[in-house]
Order: C-alpha cells, then sequence, then structure tokens
C-alpha cells in the first residue's frame, strides 16, 4: 500500500465520502483512516434510523396498531434503511472515487506524519474530520444503570414499557416521541423552562403542549441527582427529591468532539501538540 498522501482524512463521517470526491476531481490522492464505521454515525445510529422510526410511528394511523407488533415492523425497516451497521457499501464509495481506506486509529505522531497500527503514513494536508462522542452526565448511580444513549435506542430490538429521558434536546424530543407513539410511558426531564432550550421560547411551547397531548411526561427545571437500580427498573431521584417511577433511563446524544476525548488526549493531542501548520484543515 502506498504510505504518502496529498491529503489524509482523519476520520471517516458523513463529510468524508464529500471531501474525497472534490479532491480526487482536483487530482489529488487521499487516504481516509476509518476508526469504526465508515459514514458515522449518521447512517446506522443517528440520522437515518431515527427519522425511519419517526415515519413509521406517524404512520400507524387512528386509532394506531397494536404498539408491539407496529414496532417490530419499524424496526425491521430501520434496520434495512440503516443497512443493518454494515459500512461495505459506504467503504465501497470510497474506493471507487478512487481514496484509499485505512482501518483503524489515527495518530497524528509530527507534522505530516500518522500512524495507524503498526504503520505510518505520510501526507501534504489533513482534515480532522472526527465526528464527536456522547458526553455522559456524571450522576450517581448512573454508571451501573445499564442506561440507553441515543445510539443503543437506535440500534435496539426492544421496546421499554417506560422511559425518564434526560434532557429535552432535538434527539431527546424526537427519541421520546418516537418510542410514545408505540406504547412507551415516557418523561422528559430538562434543567431549562422549556424543551429545545437553545431554540425560540414558542417553539418549546408548541412542542410542549403537542407532547402533552401525546401523554409525554414533562418536567422542568429540575436535574437528576441520583440513579438507582438498573434496566427498565431504574428508579430516577430529583433534585428537589421527586423519585420517578421505574423505567429505563435515556441520554440523547450530547455530542463532544472527538478530539476533546480521552483517546485523543492519549494520542499526544492537544496536550503536547503537533504543530500541524498551514497543512492542517479542521472541519
Amino acid at each position: 500500500m502506498n504510505d504518502a498522501f496529498d491529503v489524509l482524512i482523519l476520520g471517516a463521517g458523513s463529510a468524508a465520502a464529500t471531501a474525497v470526491e472534490l479532491l480526487r476531481a482536483a487530482g489529488r490522492s487521499v487516504a481516509v483512516v476509518a476508526d469504526g464505521r465508515v459514514g458515522g454515525a449518521c447512517p446506522y445510529v443517528a440520522c437515518i434510523p431515527s427519522k425511519a422510526m419517526l415515519h413509521a410511528a406517524a404512520a400507524r394511523g387512528e386509532p394506531p396498531v397494536e404498539g408491539a407488533a407496529a414496532y417490530r415492523f419499524a424496526v425491521e425497516r430501520r434496520n434495512a434503511l440503516s443497512h443493518h451497521g454494515d459500512d461495505t457499501a459506504a467503504a465501497q464509495r470510497l474506493d471507487e472515487l478512487g481514496a484509499t481506506l485505512i482501518r483503524g486509529h489515527g495518530k497524528i505522531t509530527a507534522p505530516g506524519r500518522v500512524q495507524v497500527g503498526d504503520e505510518h503514513y505520510r501526507y501534504r494536508d489533513l482534515i480532522i474530520n472526527t465526528g464527536s462522542q456522547p458526553t455522559i452526565p456524571e450522576i450517581d448511580g448512573l454508571a451501573t444503570a445499564e442506561y440507553w444513549t441515543s445510539e443503543i435506542a437506535l440500534s435496539s430490538d426492544s421496546l421499554p414499557g417506560s422511559l425518564v429521558i434526560i434532557g429535552g434536546s432535538a434527539v431527546g424530543c424526537e427519541l421520546g416521541q418516537v418510542f410514545a407513539r408505540f406504547g412507551s410511558r415516557g418523561t422528559i426531564v430538562e434543567r431549562s423552562p422549556q424543551l429545545l432550550p437553545k431554540e425560540d421560547r414558542s417553539i418549546g411551547a408548541v412542542l410542549a403542549t403537542a407532547f402533552e397531548a401525546e401523554g409525554i411526561g414533562l418536567i422542568f427545571e429540575k436535574t437528576v441527582a441520583q440513579v438507582v437500580g438498573s434496566g427498565e427498573g431504574c428508579t430516577v431521584q430529583l433534585d428537589d427529591g421527586t423519585v420517578l417511577p421505574p423505567a429505563r433511563v435515556l441520554l440523547p446524544r450530547d455530542a463532544t468532539p472527538s478530539w476533546r476525548t480521552s483517546a485523543w488526549r492519549r494520542s499526544g493531542w492537544p496536550r503536547n501538540p503537533v504543530d500541524c501548520g498551514s497543512i492542517c484543515i479542521v472541519e
């Protein structure tokens, strides 16, 4: 395998294929280092499966068909649309575009050099496309609670009877509505006074009205202090002492850029930064 490239893309998320197509059209040699599935989270455990489930939930009709049966059908469709988590087609697309795919964790070792496993590669320009990782809050008892992240929720075949969703972000609202429409009893706990706290209050108010009509519980201006138990038997205690009925805990994806995670720190960057100079492009 060639070990020198005009451009090396560190991370194979959704932007990688677009970058490869543009760079190859410009006649540049490109390598993509994939520490995970080619295409990132979106096709497999985020955008595509969540919209598939929302569509299936909306198509159930009035009155809705029985929740468990509808959920099984929706999961089959979700899995088909997300290629059952298989990135073969996405990897083949990179090959068709003329890029070299390198599987493994990339580590910047010096300007113009990246190590993957025992192999070393050289580049002229670097694109950091490492995406993000879920942020897990520090809550007493959470580590042993067998909680769901949004990725687990969008790849599991199980329909929980009850959910406590920590956070009313877009992802939390999306998943809360999905599972409620298939029969789960859901409660969203949001520390701010509204759903979608980054949006205008009027948007959060409209969504809250819709959710209340669908039977989704909403708790505002409270935080989770403690989780006791595991799986669907978790009891959640709020900071005012309120204890919620047993449920599965769901943490919507609150993302931290991957270059800020411990994996990057273990690689020596940015704690011991490598000066990439003008040849480093941060996306």
